[in-house]
């Protein structure tokens, strides 16, 4: 996985939403009858529906259920990635930043020796 870097060189830190954000990013698109914004209106949309129909979605939200979990472990492995992927680009950053700054000090030393010499 390749990080961005921004202009400093350093890498762009993974962007991370909120676990409501993310499910109902996640569950918005397998069933939006059961995002946080909608669950409220669920008892009013429904309440003609007979015990029947009931039944049938409520084993449609069980399998929506089903599916989100999985979804939402692929996200999390995609996002645990990013975030390690990010940890290696600054590690990367801050040991390049910390061995110019020292072959720039052993440079300066090197340049008094010889001038003093």
């Amino acid at each position: 996985m390749s990080s961005q870097s921004s202009s400093s060189g350093l890498p762009i830190p993974p962007q991370l939403q909120g676990g409501a954000e993310v499910y109902n990013m996640i569950m918005g698109k397998i069933e939006p009858d059961l995002t946080s914004d909608m669950i409220d209106t669920l008892d009013e949309k429904y309440a003609g529906e007979t015990e029947e129909e009931k039944v049938e979605r409520m084993k449609k939200y069980a399998a929506a259920f089903i599916e989100y979990q999985k979804q939402f472990e692929a996200y999390m492995n995609d996002k645990k990635a990013e975030v390690k992927s990010f940890g290696r680009g600054l590690n990367q950053s801050i040991e390049t930043d910390s061995t110019n700054k020292e072959a720039s000090i052993l440079d300066d030393l090197e340049s008094q020796f010889s001038s003093s010499s």
